[in-house]
């Protein structure tokens, strides 16, 4: 279903992300260099955010394999940012621009759109390809 990193291998979501919920519609979209795959697990309501907005969302990060890197659930409120400014991975930005609010998807991020070869902070390894829970909780 997603577009995989080096090799341009196909990922899956991984199940712990997942958590027996169907997919309702998978978008790709372009991001930064790259692109990006949004597989839509509920749908949101209302418009989508335009760029300069503050984002609230709660996400949970995951590598492939399914084990879980970072979680904004395991801290107190949304994590926010603004929307469009480069303050997020690429990936972010175009997924987010997308979003309604109360949509929960999962963001499948090839390296390009990510951390690329840098990766980040000892936690995401070079040309990492990484999935997010993501949900639109609110923007301003």
């Amino acid at each position: 279903m997603a577009a995989g990193g080096a090799g341009g291998a196909a990922l899956e979501p991984p199940a712990s992300l997942l958590r027996g919920r169907p997919v309702l519609r998978v978008e790709t979209l372009p991001a930064g260099r790259g692109r990006i795959t949004k597989a839509v697990l509920v749908e949101g309501a209302g418009e989508v955010p335009r760029a300069g907005v503050t984002i609230e969302a709660q996400y949970t990060g995951a590598f492939p394999n399914g084990t879980v890197f970072d979680s904004s659930k395991k801290r107190p409120g949304n994590f926010a940012f603004p929307l469009g400014a480069g303050r997020v991975i690429a990936a972010w930005d175009a997924a987010f621009a997308t979003m309604r609010k109360g949509e929960v998807c999962i963001i499948t991020a090839p390296p390009e759109t990510a951390y690329g070869k840098a990766g980040a902070g000892g936690v995401i390894p070079p040309d990492a390809t990484l999935f997010f829970e993501a949900e639109l909780v609110n923007y301003r």
